[in-house]
C-alpha cells in the first residue's frame, strides 16, 4: 500500500495511492485525519475498505506533494553504513552505527527545488533507503523492532561537504534547509517484505548518469537491528524516520570531485517504492 501527503488547496492532506489514482483520506469523515494519526492509530487497514468508499479521488495536477513523513519527532541518519562507502570515503567500518540527526528544517518533497544557500559550498547527494517507525518502541529485541516499521520510502542525504567535514560534529552540513527530500510517498512494509532480508536495488542519478547503484542487502547493519540499537537510547516514536546509510558512488568519494550546481537534477530510485527527484537551485 501507498500512501502520500500532499497539499491540497494550500493544506497538508494524505492518501492513498491505488491503480493510478489518489484517493484523499483526509475527506473521509470517519478516517484518521492525517498520516501521523493514521500510524498513531496502529495502522487500522482492516477499516481502509469503508473509508475509501468516502474520500474522494484528487486529480494529481492538483495537488503539491508534501514530505512523505511530515512531521516526524526525530530524523535518525546512519553514517558509513555500507562496506564500498566506507572504503572510498577513507573510513573504517564501524563497530556499531555512526548516528547523526537532521531537524525538520531539512524536510523537503519530492519535486521540490532544494535551494543552496550561498554558504552551502560543496554539495553531494547520497541515495538512501529511509524507514518510517510505526509503533513506539523502548529497548526492543530485533524481533520486536521488525514488528515496528510501518514502511519505507526514497531519501536523499543531501550533504555539504565543507561544513561537514572541517569539524566533528556534523549538523550543520547535514541539516540545512532542504537537505532531507523523501518520497514520493510511504510504501508499507506488508508489500516489501521481511525488515531483516530487504533485498532492494537502490540507484541515484545525476541528470541521466548512473552514479550509484548497489542494494540495501550490502548495509552493514540491517534494518531491525538499527531500530533496536537506537531504541537502547531512546524511544523512538510513530512517525520517526532512519535513513539507513548510502552506498558508493557519491562525489566526496571520487577522484575529480565535479560538486553539485544549481540547475541539475538528482532522482533516487528504489526497487519496490520508486522515485525522488529534486532539482538543486
Amino acid at each position: 500500500m501507498k500512501f502520500q501527503n500532499f497539499y491540497f488547496e494550500n493544506e497538508l492532506h494524505y492518501g492513498v495511492v491505488q491503480d493510478e489514482k489518489l484517493y484523499d483520506l483526509s475527506q473521509a469523515p470517519a478516517a484518521p485525519q492525517s498520516l501521523k494519526d493514521w500510524i498513531e492509530c496502529g495502522n487500522p487497514v482492516d477499516q481502509l475498505d469503508s473509508w475509501l468508499k468516502e474520500a474522494p479521488v484528487v486529480p494529481k495536477e492538483q495537488i503539491q506533494p508534501a514530505p512523505a513523513a511530515a512531521s516526524p519527532e526525530k530524523i535518525f541518519c546512519i553514517g558509513l553504513n555500507y562496506r564500498a562507502h566506507a572504503a572510498e570515503s577513507g573510513g573504517q567500518l564501524p563497530a556499531f552505527p555512526e548516528v547523526f540527526s537532521k531537524f525538520s528544517n531539512a524536510l523537503a518533497a519530492h519535486g521540490q527545488t532544494v535551494r543552496l544557500s550561498p554558504y552551502a559550498g560543496q554539495v553531494d547527494y547520497e541515495a538512501e533507503l529511509v524507514v518510517i517507525i510505526g509503533k513506539t518502541c523502548r529497548d526492543v529485541t530485533e524481533e520486536e523492532a521488525s514488528k515496528a516499521v510501518f514502511g519505507y520510502t526514497c531519501g536523499n542525504d543531501v550533504s555539504a561537504r565543507e561544513q561537514q567535514t572541517r569539524v566533528s560534529q556534523w549538523l550543520t552540513g547535514k541539516s540545512q534547509d532542504g537537505f532531507a527530500p523523501v518520497g514520493p510517498w510511504i510504501v508499507t512494509a506488508d508489500e516489501l517484505g521481511d525488515p531483516a532480508a530487504l533485498s532492494l536495488d537502490i540507484k541515484l542519478y545525476r541528470g541521466e548518469q548512473l552514479c550509484q547503484h548497489s542494494n540495501t542487502n550490502k548495509m552493514i547493519f540491517s534494518v531491525p537491528y538499527l531500530i533496536s540499537y537506537l531504541s537502547r537510547y531512546m524511544t523512538l516514536k510513530p512517525g520517526d524516520m532512519i535513513f539507513t546509510g548510502t552506498p558508493e558512488g557519491v562525489i566526496l568519494g571520487q577522484d575529480e570531485k565535479h560538486w553539485l550546481e544549481a540547475g541539475e537534477k538528482l532522482t533516487v530510485e528504489i526497487e519496490g517504492i520508486g522515485k525522488l527527484v529534486n532539482t538543486i537551485g
